[in-house]
């Protein structure tokens, strides 16, 4: 892994601006998510809806993916944030790191601008737009302060619906469109599902996808993303039926 986001630099918040606008948002992204089924990855969104821009503003200095300096005191008040933009980063660890290079080459230009925007990437899939600006964070050659614009953006990202499958989706499958995606959490979700109350069942699972163009890559998104799910889950149960679906 790259040595991650670095904001070690000196303070000068960049949130206090927008702080109501952000908590306003933050209360409205919790109230939206909280009627989801609940999982690890739709957890992540919840967690970030409800961090509020004060938050944002005492630790988004001293964060960094993978090690942080400071007191104690900063380890503390950041180690929220930290987790989630951790958890972002375990996602992308399960690609070759090869696309994410040929990505960030791809969009270098990106290194120029002033105030980035999101409307700035135009009609990228949203998966490739979190994996891109991932990529910029972790960068050597950007700046700090732009640093700060683009995580911004990224936790902006990062409360919308599903951004995780849509960034497993574009790391194993490429380019999908939003029926694509459907599709993919469709199949997640009746995979988690399988001997439930419903009815369904693994076997129903694999004739439903077996006539999936590329249907391998898109097995490996599900059991990415159930793989996710594995690591962060606490009931034994739910271990040992996940893991069975996995293998």
């Amino acid at each position: 892994m790259a040595n991650g986001i670095e904001f070690n630099q000196n303070p000068a918040s960049v949130f206090n601006s927008n702080s109501l606008d952000f908590e306003l948002e933050s209360q409205q992204l919790t109230q939206k998510n909280s009627s989801n089924i609940s999982s690890p990855l739709i957890n992540l969104q919840n967690e970030l809806a409800m961090i509020t821009s004060s938050s944002l503003s005492e630790t988004i200095e001293g964060l960094s993916l993978g090690y942080r300096k400071g007191s104690a005191r900063k380890e503390e008040e950041g180690s929220t944030i930290e987790k989630l933009l951790n958890d972002m980063q375990e996602l992308l660890t399960l690609t070759d790191s090869d696309k994410i290079k040929e990505l960030s080459l791809k969009n270098s230009g990106l290194l120029e601008q002033h105030d980035p925007t999101l409307a700035m990437f135009g009609n990228m899939p949203k998966g490739e737009i979190v994996a891109l600006i991932s990529s910029l964070l972790q960068s050597k050659f950007v700046k700090i302060e732009l640093k700060k614009k683009y995580a911004r953006l990224l936790l902006d990202l990062l409360g919308e619906d599903d951004w995780e499958l849509a960034l497993l989706s574009w790391l194993g499958v490429g380019e999908l469109n939003q029926e694509g995606i459907q599709k993919i959490k469709k199949l997640y979700e009746k995979a988690k599902d399988e001997d439930s109350e419903n009815g369904a069942s693994l076997l129903d699972w694999f004739m439903e996808i077996k006539d999936l163009p590329e249907r391998e890559k898109h097995l490996k998104v599900i059991i990415r993303a159930l793989s996710f799910d594995l690591s962060y889950m606490s009931s034994f149960e739910d271990k040992v039926k996940t893991s069975s679906i996995i293998s």
